[in-house]
């Protein structure tokens, strides 16, 4: 596996942000996060520089269905774990769900990094 790979493999501490609540539920998964919806998603990206970071899309998984990130914004300089990104959520239904992230190189959508941890929210519909 490439170097490039093995980066794209190290997508960590996926949270949402902006309002999200993990100190109210339990899951069998841990922690469940209430979100409204209107949060976004925030991860570290490894990379070795900003021109690398530039090659990088992503997908966040909703219950086991990939969907492009949207609307993707990352810091102009890395901090200890990485590029500071994040991305508006997916439309979901009310109720509970799972979110991981995975990421791949821009026209090789095909070779998908290892889904980064999973992320459990309920959200009011």
């Amino acid at each position: 596996m490439s170097k490039r790979l093995l980066l794209l493999a190290g997508l960590c501490t996926v949270l949402v942000t902006c309002g999200g609540n993990a100190n109210n539920t339990k899951g069998s998964d841990g922690p469940v996060v209430q979100i409204s919806g209107s949060e976004r998603l925030r991860w570290d990206q490894p990379a070795t520089d900003a021109t690398e970071l530039s090659t990088f899309r992503y997908h966040i998984w909703v219950d086991g269905v990939s969907s492009d990130a949207d609307d993707v914004s990352c810091a102009i300089s890395a901090g200890d774990d990485g590029f500071a990104c994040t991305s508006t959520l997916p439309r979901m239904s009310g109720g509970m769900h799972t979110l991981e992230l995975s990421s791949y190189i821009e026209g090789d959508s095909d070779r998908l990094g290892v889904r980064a941890m999973r992320v459990r929210v309920n959200t009011n519909d």
